[in-house]
Parts: C-alpha cells; structure tokens; sequence
C-alpha cells in the first residue's frame, strides 16, 4: 500500500492503521474524480466516426502501439511528420496515473493524433480505455511533439503508478489525418459539435454533465436519450425545472432515505414544481422549439406553448358537444352553480386528465376577475367561427378542383319562425360523389325571385363560378321552386342554360303513395281508422297497457310504439302498418282490456276499435299495403343515399315498377286472400273470409230473362275495385311522375355497368347516334374519342373492378333489401349477380378511373362520368341538414344567433374533414391584441 495518498498528497502517518488510511485514499479519490468528472467537456462524449479516404498526398497516418506485459511494439510514422510529443503524453499519463491507480483490470491506453491540417498539426487526441470507459484529451497546435520520446516516457509512467496491476496495458499512439482543409470538428471553447461527424460513445445522458448553453438540436439529443439516475453529488443543473425548483432539497441533494423514498417521490410528483417541469418536458418533446439562449423570450414562448395546449383541449370540447348537437352554455356558469353547462362541465372533467389545463383553471379559480379564460362565449362564438371558415373552405377547394357542381337547395321554418335557406353542393372529387352544406342563411323572401338572390349572394362571397361550372340543380316541387316562369330553376336557366333540373326522386315517390291512398274505398278507410287508432292510442294509460300485453305475449321482443303519420314521409305509414301486424295479439288484448274501463270515452272507443280490427276487410286491406310499401320503402330509402346515381336510380325505379306489375294476377291475388284467411285463424278472429252481402234482384220486365243478371261476389269485387285497382294507381303513377326522367339524357344509359357488360359479351355495335345528346350538352366532349374510349373501356371493364377494393364510405349503408315480394326476381339473373351489379356503378366506375389513373386515358370518358356522378337524384341532404336544425335550434336554444347556428351546423354535419388545430389556435390569436400575446409565439 502505498504511504503517500496520490489525490490530496498527504503522507500516511504511522498511527492511523490500513483500514482508515484506505477509507482517507478512497474518500479523496471519489472527491477529486467527481470534481473532474463535471469539469469534462460535451466532446468527451462524442468519438469521431470512421476517418475519410483522401488523396495519396495527404499525411495519412502515425501508428505506435506498445504492449505492456506480452505486448508487441509496432510503428507506422510517415517520415515527413515529425511531431514532438514529450509534453502532451507527459501530462496525460500523471492523469491516468491518478484516476486508475486501484483498478485491478487491464486497461488499453490510445493516444490519437489527428493532422487536422496538411502544413500546421493542429490536434492530438488522447483516448484511453479502461475495461469499457472512454477517456479523450485535446492537444493544442502550440504542443509540438517528438512522437519517438512520447511513447517511451509514457509507459513508463504508466507502468510507476501501476506497479500493482498483473494486467498488461495496451497503449497505441494514432495520428490521422481526417481534414486536409484545417477545419475542426470540434470547437472546444464554445462546446459547438457537429452531431453528423459525431457518434455519442455511450448512453450517460447525466443533467450534471450537460452545458449551461446548449443547442435546440444539443438538448434534443439528450432528451432522445431518456432518463439517468445519477448520485446526488452530480444533480448540479436541470433541463427542464425552474429556478425554485432547482432548489428544492430532492432536486438539489437528492435522497438517501431508502426507507421512506416511495413517499418522497410521491410528494414530490405532486408538487406544483415537478408539474411545471413536466409540462416543458412534454412541450419540448412535441417539438415546440424555444431557444434557450433568450431567457426572456423562452420564458415568454414557453407560457405560450402552454396556453396554446390549453387551447387545444378547449377546442375538442367544443368540437364533441357540437358534433353532439348537445347545448354548449348553461343557465348558471358561475364558480358556485352545481350544474354549468355541457361545455364547462366537460372542461372540467378532461381537466383531471390533463395537467396544463388543471394549472389554468387553477389560476382562474384563484382569482375573482380573469380577464383571458379561453372559455368565454366571446371565445367560443371565435373559435365556431374559424372552424366554420377552416370546413368551408376545404369544401370551396374540392369544388373548384372539381371544376363542375350541383346544387340542392331547400327552405324550412325553424322553431323561432325564420325561413332557414340550405345549400348542398354535390360533385365528384378523387373519384368519390361527396355532397357537403355550402351555407345555411335566412332567407327573408321565399319568392323564386328571392332564393335567387340569396342564392347569388352566396355564390358571389365564396367565388362559386356557377354560370359556367353549375351542371345539375335538384329542388322539391314547391312552386318557388320549379315554378316555369318565375320559379328558382327558370331564373338560373335563363344564366346557365345547361343547368338540368332534377325533380327529387324521392319526393316523386312520396306522391306516388298519395296518389295509391286515396284511389280505392277500402284503402281510404283503412288509412282513416289506423289514424283514428294511433290517436286513440297516445293516452298515456292505454300505451301502458299495450306494452304490458307486449311484454306478457312476446317477452322475447323489442318493445314496439305505434308512431303518428306523417304528412310528408308516407314511409311512417309503412312503419305503423309494421308495428300493427307484428304485434297484432298484443293490439287485440289491449283494446279488450280497455273495453271494460270505467271511462265511457275509453270503452266506447275501445269497443269501436276493436270491430274494426277484427274484420276481415281491414286485415285484408293491411296485407295488401304490406306487400306494396314492402317494395316502394326500401326504394325510397336508397334514392335518399348520397351515393345513388342518376342512372341506377332509374334502374331501381324501373325494377320496383315490374315487381309491381307482377302482383296484378288472379294468382297473386288468390294467395294474398289466402295468407289473409290464415292470419285471421291465427288471431282467432270471428270473420275469415269475405262477408256475403244480399243478393238484390231486379224486376223482370216483361222480355227479360232473370237469367242475365251478374252475381258478383265480395271476393271479386275486392279484386277488381280494390287490388287490382290500386296496383294500377301505383303502376301509373309512377310512369306518369318519372317518365320525364328517362328523357332528360338517353345517352347516360349507355355508361351503366349493364349495358358495358352487353356490349363486351354479345359483340353489339354503339348506334350511329350514340352520345350525341350528350355531346350537345357538353360541348368539351369530342364524339369520336369518346366512342373509341367507351368500346376500349368496356372490354376491360371486369378486369378493372373485379379486384378493387372499395372505400368504406364510398356506399351508403340504406340499399334495396330483399323482401317477401322482391323474391322472384329475373329467372336469368342470379342473386350473385344481382348483389355484384348492386355493388358496382356509376360510383364504382369512377373510383376505378381515379384509382388506376385512367382519367388522363380516357379524358373524354371520365368526364361523361364525372358529370354523371355530379347529377343529384333527390334533395334529400337539404332535408337531413333540416333535421340538424331541429336538433341543434330547440326551444330552449330558440334564440341562437345564425352565424353560431351555422357553425354548430357544419361541425355536426361535416365530421369527416379534419381540423388543423394549430391553424385554428393561429387564427384565434390573430383575433385579439389580447389573445395575440398569450396564442403567438415572439
């Protein structure tokens, strides 16, 4: 043991024995290495990567290697550099020499010279390894080296300060020369490196070794690097934490109170402190840049970045309660109300989850006046604003790509009496038919003339180019709508006269069921009781009833509610026609049931009631609307889908019409009467077949025969005023409400995915005037080139679609379902078939154009497609954005201002288009002076 301590210098006295005089050696030595471990530079850290080749005329390299202990000395020294190495190595080894002198491992000693500059040897640097540490030490120009003495005196100091080891040391002098030009890569004043020229050498990311100033790119390093556990001694300087903070005894000292650590941690994730430092850290990680060389202006950025983070929560608290349709404000927002409102009651919930905005409502609640909450109505009234703007002009940009549109337009009343104007623009963008709300305005004239100006405003304000690139207008049948002289759809014909006007389908359709109402006796009657039932029905104790039986006869069941009619949906006649036949025991009892109530008005109405559900004509009658709604409702469930085309609509509409006429025969007939007579003993009812009415006789005047006289009975006279006179209504209604339709272009038929197949399969040649029509609609369209790319296209048809993949909204979900009197469709088409011709239109075609990049091969193609797909068939968009109104405008919301109705209306109806939140944040710092410091960053 040695007798003089190599740290501090003190000799061993004779009475401190070899125990304490250890503990005296390792104490100073734990002192000394730790002081000179916090002075190493951010170099130390970091070794150069492999040196670059350069040219044969560069000084290449000076390699010594020496082998303590079965070593073997090898030399590679270019004869022009000569390089005097006695002081650097000198130095070098006494600090080995102190640091190392009690390893017992092998230690492998490198001292690397590198020629940084072909004429002036500006840089040595030392590395020595010890077990898997990496020590380096830079020598300056001004130390000129003798590289033959340098090696020699530097073992030998090696081998006098460890006389003790049994190791060998392996010591290698390189010189490299890694830059012709004379540039350092490393700058050791300013501690400025090139993080591509350098590799880190280990992970230790320890807080006690990092710079006072570092680099954004510097501090992003070591955050990449996770955390550290180093010893107290060496917790000198934070990243993250603030001046208080760094004071605290945990942070400054640390802790040794093994004991009691779990509690010391925790109290200390708590503190207000560790939360600050945690909300930098997770700033800094996000990417949100400070530059910590301006303490005024980090600490200015970093409140910034905080804020603009409590925005953002803000604003998806705003976005789900309007998406909702849920109201934002409460009755009593103040600090003390128990309820404040949808939107300061979920702000106070994400809260607990979010640490930033927990410390602003802290400090909210901490002061009597806050002049910046972010939450005010002022504030939400900004941000629905900017959210509005921010959707509508992503819409206003598909469209003026799209470079063609249609729209669809409607008028309502809402519940504070003002006539609600809606606009729908519909057109094809990558390939996909979308139909987006354009504006939502009162309109305080409903003249044609009125809408028209409106119409024009808004088209003006948001550059709508519509005299040029409107190809489709779809309204209702109300007068100011298509009125011919002074209707909406004539005053913008007289502008664009290639304007089509597109009467709703679905609207069409609804007539069509009107129009079947009324036309048979039986019919009338039977839509009158039904409507004098459901009145009957809404008591509260008689609905009570009704469910009870529901429960008792069919527990098993959904629970079903006998709805009112509506006016101007006949699909809700189909839905009380459903709920009467599916729970027609339970409808039964419960009228029983009410028979014998102590009410007069309820027995005698329940007593009524009853006769008439029990007879054989209102069970006959309710079978034979089944079975047509069965076919009209899911039709008018399809044309109400936003992707249905123009040409697949009157498909549908055509198919719906032969399934209609297939019902008008005797056979057909006979087995509704049949299915009538089983359901009747089923229900146990006292009528089953028709009623015999009397024979009425007439006299016989004298050259007459009482022979002559037509007996008809009550089933023949059913058929013929009855079924077959409403299959008739329906049948010629429909022909005489659409057949206008099949005229508007004839050449659109040509692009259905039928006729494609046709023509590919049977060889069949295009008619002389095939688009010829369409070509004198769309001047842009050569006739030629567009024939050539139809036969082309349809050769290839069923290759192009048979593998692709669909977007999952490129379809609505409503379709045409299969019923009990759909099933007997064409006899040569299978029910493959008919789901793949379904899944595949106008729609399909377009995706596949765009997806495989047809639309430059077939320009005049897809451009016929295109148009087609931009064509609406009904206006049912305007209606659904109504039933957002409804939702969002209630009574007790009655009194929303239109700009804040509008906004809410885009975010409820337009939820697949993104946000950009840091748009929106920007944007509402631009708003204000005020808003402007706590949103912008300096």
């Amino acid at each position: 043991m040695p007798t003089t301590c190599v740290s501090c210098g003190r000799v061993r006295d004779v009475n401190i024995n070899l125990t304490n005089w250890q503990r005296h050696v390792n104490a100073c030595k734990k002192r000394k290495s730790s002081k000179n471990y916090n002075n190493h530079t951010l170099t130390e850290f970091l070794i150069p990567k492999k040196p670059k080749t350069h040219q044969d005329n560069d000084f290449s390299k000076i390699t010594k290697e020496i082998h303590v202990n079965n070593t073997v000395a090898t030399t590679d020294i270019s004869k022009e550099n000569r390089i005097n190495c006695n002081n650097a190595v000198e130095g070098f080894s006494e600090n080995i020499a102190e640091s190392l002198y009690s390893k017992n491992e092998g230690i492998d000693l490198k001292v690397v010279t590198e020629d940084t500059n072909p004429t002036d040897f500006s840089k040595i640097t030392k590395e020595i390894h010890v077990n898997n540490t990496v020590a380096t030490t830079d020598i300056s120009k001004e130390n000129r080296i003798n590289c033959n003495n340098a090696v020699e005196g530097f073992s030998e100091n090696i081998d006098e300060s460890l006389y003790s080891k049994n190791e060998g040391i392996d010591l290698e002098v390189v010189t490299e020369d890694t830059n012709p030009t004379g540039e350092a890569f490393i700058d050791a004043s300013n501690n400025n490196f090139c993080f591509e020229e350098y590799m880190p050498k280990t992970s230790n990311n320890d807080p006690a070794l990092i710079p006072e100033n570092v680099s954004s790119n510097q501090l992003s390093y070591f955050v990449e690097l996770g955390p550290c556990q180093p010893n107290p001694l060496e917790l000198e300087d934070k990243l993250f934490g603030l001046p208080k903070a760094k004071k605290t005894n945990i942070v400054s000292n640390g802790s040794g109170d093994w004991k009691n650590i779990s509690r010391i941690i925790e109290n200390h994730e708590i503190l207000p402190d560790h939360l600050h430092s945690e909300i930098s850290r997770s700033l800094f990680s996000k990417n949100l840049r400070l530059d910590l060389k301006l303490p005024l202006v980090l600490s200015a950025n970093r409140q910034v970045a905080e804020n603009r983070q409590v925005v953002k929560i803000i604003i998806d608290a705003i976005i789900y309660t309007a998406r909702q349709n849920i109201a934002l404000r409460g009755h009593d927002e103040s600090r003390k109300s128990l309820n404040k409102g949808n939107f300061l009651e979920l702000v106070d919930l994400l809260a607990n989850y979010h640490a930033p905005l927990q410390i602003h409502l802290d400090k909210i609640n901490a002061k009597s006046h806050n002049r910046l909450t972010f939450m005010s109505n002022v504030t939400q009234n900004t941000i629905l604003d900017i959210l509005k703007e921010q959707i509508r002009s992503s819409i206003i940009n598909e469209i003026k790509m799209s470079k063609m549109f249609s729209i669809i337009i409607d008028t309502t009343t809402d519940v504070a009496n003002l006539e609600q104007f809606t606009l729908i623009a519909r057109y094809v963008f990558e390939g996909i038919i979308q139909e987006k709300l354009i504006s939502l305005v009162t309109a305080e004239d409903g003249t044609g003339r009125g809408l028209f100006e409106v119409f024009c405003n808004i088209s003006k304000k948001y550059d709508l180019n519509w005299k040029e690139q409107l190809y489709a207008q779809s309204y209702d049948g109300a007068a100011s709508m298509q009125g011919e002289y002074s209707g909406l759809r004539t005053l913008i014909q007289l502008e664009n006269p290639r304007a089509k006007y597109i009467w709703c389908f679905a609207h069409r359709l609804n007539l069509v069921i009107v129009d079947t109402a009324d036309s048979s006796v039986h019919t009338r009657q039977f839509l009158g009781d039904l409507q004098a039932l459901i009145g009957f029905m809404r008591a509260r104790k008689r609905t009570s009833e009704f469910v009870k039986y529901q429960k008792l006869i069919y527990p098993t069941e959904r629970i079903r509610r006998i709805k009112s009619f509506s006016t101007t949906r006949w699909t809700s006649h189909d839905r009380v026609i459903i709920v009467i036949f599916e729970k027609y025991k339970a409808l039964y009892e419960t009228l029983e049931c009410l028979l014998k109530s102590t009410d007069r008005v309820t027995s005698s109405g329940a007593k009524n009631f009853l006769n008439v559900i029990s007879s054989f004509d209102f069970v006959i009658t309710m079978i034979l609307l089944r079975k047509i709604f069965s076919i009209t409702t899911p039709l008018s469930n399809y044309l109400q889908s936003k992707s249905v085309d123009f040409i697949e609509a009157l498909r549908l509409i055509n198919t719906s019409k032969e399934q209609l006429a297939k019902m008008r025969s005797d056979k057909k007939y006979e087995e509704m009467v049949k299915e009538a007579k089983q359901f009747a003993n089923n229900h146990n009812l006292t009528e089953v077949d028709f009623k015999e009415s009397r024979k009425r006789t007439k006299k016989i005047l004298p050259g007459e025969k009482a022979s002559d006289e037509v007996q008809s009975s009550s089933f023949d006279k059913y058929r013929c005023h009855t079924y077959f006179t409403v299959l008739d209504k329906v049948i010629t209604s429909i022909q005489s409400r659409f057949n206008d339709s099949n005229n508007i272009l004839k050449d659109f038929t040509l692009l259905s995915p039928e006729r494609l197949r046709k023509l590919k399969n049977e060889n069949q040649h295009l008619p002389q005037d095939s688009f010829a029509d369409l070509v004198a609609w769309l001047p842009e369209i050569d006739i030629n080139q567009l024939r050539n790319e139809y036969i082309i296209f349809s050769k290839s048809f069923d290759d192009l679609t048979s593998g692709i993949d669909l977007p999952t909204l490129l379809h609505c979900p409503e379709s045409i379902s299969s019923s009990e009197s759909c099933e007997e469709e064409e006899k040569n088409i299978t029910q493959d078939e008919q789901i793949n011709m379904t899944k595949i239109g106008v729609s399909t075609i377009l995706y596949t154009l765009s997806k495989y990049d047809l639309s430059a091969a077939f320009p005049n193609l897809y451009i016929a497609y295109k148009v087609l797909g931009t064509i609406p068939v009904t206006s049912a968009s305007a209606e659904r954005s109504f039933s957002k109104v409804k939702l969002i405008k209630t009574r007790l919301r009655s009194t929303m201002d239109q700009g804040r109705l509008e906004s809410l209306m885009f975010l409820s109806c337009e939820r697949d288009i993104k946000i950009n939140y840091e748009e929106t944040i920007t944007l509402l710092g631009k708003s204000s002076d005020v808003l402007k410091k706590a949103l912008l960053f300096k």
